[in-house]
């Protein structure tokens, strides 16, 4: 066996025939990596969603409560929950996460005064040149110039890194796709 360090590249033979088929059907599942990617995408999205779910960050730990509405956190209407989805990115990566906005306030916390940047957009009010911050929420509509929305993360982080149960989670999938039980 050699193993070139540089080119992350093994080379082996093996002479045995049983072990030589099951290699082969093994090349043959990873030759085309997409079925494998897709399963370990609805695998990362189930995550997240039970995050949602649970009203929890993926470490575990509980999401700030809400203090102007009642209800569940993070689910007012749906949107940000139901945009969560994956990308194959190549034939190696997959990405999760959602093209809304407004979602990297609630993954990072935001502290956010009228008329200064960055201008975003809330519940249809745009801060931009705006002396106070407009927003409605369960047809009750508050102003002030600013406000400080806690971090609610429903994505692991960079910091964190990947959470056991997830990585457990995903190399199960990889183990029964590719049959190496």
């Amino acid at each position: 066996m050699r193993y070139d360090r540089r080119m992350a590249e093994f080379e082996f033979t093996i002479k045995d025939e049983q072990a030589q088929a099951m290699l082969a059907q093994l090349v043959a599942k990873a030759e085309d990596t997409t079925p494998m990617l897709n399963l370990v995408g609805g695998a990362l999205k189930s995550r997240v969603l039970r995050q949602f779910d649970k009203q929890q960050d993926p470490y575990g730990n509980p999401w700030k409560a809400l203090k102007l509405r009642a209800g569940q956190i993070l689910r007012d209407t749906g949107a940000l929950r139901n945009s969560i989805d994956y990308e194959i990115d190549g034939d190696a990566a997959v990405v999760i996460g959602t093209k809304i906005p407004y979602a990297i306030v609630h993954q990072t916390g935001a502290h956010i005064v009228a008329g200064k940047p960055p201008h975003l957009s809330l519940g249809g009010y745009h801060t931009k040149g705006s002396p106070v911050l407009r927003w409605a929420v369960g047809g009750q509509t508050y102003v002030a110039k600013e406000v400080t929305i806690p971090k609610r993360p429903f994505l692991p982080t960079e910091l964190g890194g990947l959470p056991e149960d997830w990585s457990a989670e995903i190399t199960n999938t990889l183990i029964d796709y590719l049959g190496l039980e």
